[in-house]
Parts: structure tokens; C-alpha cells; sequence
């Protein structure tokens, strides 16, 4: 009887968790519809843009994270912190040297270049995270 003692498994837990992840897609699917063939209305502008900040905003989503979104907070953090310190780095790289790209000189070509270098880090970041639609 002692061989039992940590087979058990609660699947309460596991269905509760899956049961708030399907209710998530479900709901986003309803936004995602509601957004591309619902009428236009102040109601459902509020709505799109409840999910769009809650799902996408670097710092709102960290803390307002919809029930059964794979992103949990640990990821949104580490999403966050990734990049603060790629615009610090950027910076860092960049302080006290004069660019030139092609006709643009002073700050107008440090800030291109400073974009540039920056651009590829979210994408990555995405790619990582990525998932697929069940």
C-alpha cells in the first residue's frame, strides 16, 4: 500500500487548468471575429482594446494576464526585462560615437542605427514563445 502513496495524481487541478486555457481560446476567438465581422461600436472598440492591452502591452500584461493564457507572468516578465535591457545595451553601445549612414549624420543616423540593432529582439522573442492556435 506505501507503493500508491505519490501515484495519485489530482486531476482536478489539471482539468481546471485546462478547462480555463480552452475557455481563453474560446474567448479570443470570440474577440478576434467580434473585431473582423462584428458592427462597429464604442462597446466592442473597448472590448478589442481590453484584450489587445491585457495580451500584448509590455507592461500591463505582466500583471492583467487573461486566466489561461499560456503567456503566464514569469514569461511577460522575462519578456519585459529582455527588452529594457536590449534598449540599455543599444544605448550603451551606442554613447559617444558619431554615426553616419549614407546622407543621415548626428542623432538622426544613431537612431536608425539604434532601431536597427534593436529591431531583430522582440522578433526572437516571439518566435520563442509562439504557439499554435488548438
Amino acid at each position: 500500500s506505501s507503493s500508491n502513496i505519490g501515484s495519485s495524481v489530482d486531476l482536478r487541478g489539471e482539468n481546471a487548468r485546462e478547462n480555463n486555457e480552452l475557455d481563453f481560446w474560446r474567448k479570443l476567438n470570440q474577440v478576434r471575429i467580434l473585431r473582423g465581422e462584428g458592427q462597429r461600436s464604442c462597446s466592442n472598440l473597448r472590448v478589442a482594446w481590453k484584450w489587445t492591452l491585457r495580451r500584448k502591452h509590455p507592461w500591463i500584461s505582466v500583471l492583467k494576464r487573461h486566466n489561461g493564457d499560456y503567456m503566464n507572468s514569469r514569461k511577460r516578465l522575462l519578456v519585459l526585462v529582455a527588452l529594457i535591457l536590449n534598449a540599455a545595451v543599444v544605448c550603451s553601445l551606442l554613447a559617444g560615437t558619431n554615426q553616419e549612414l549614407l546622407w543621415l549624420r548626428g542623432p538622426v543616423a544613431s537612431g536608425l542605427f539604434a532601431c536597427i540593432l534593436a529591431f531583430p529582439v522582440p522578433f526572437a522573442l516571439a518566435y520563442i514563445f509562439a504557439r499554435p492556435v488548438p
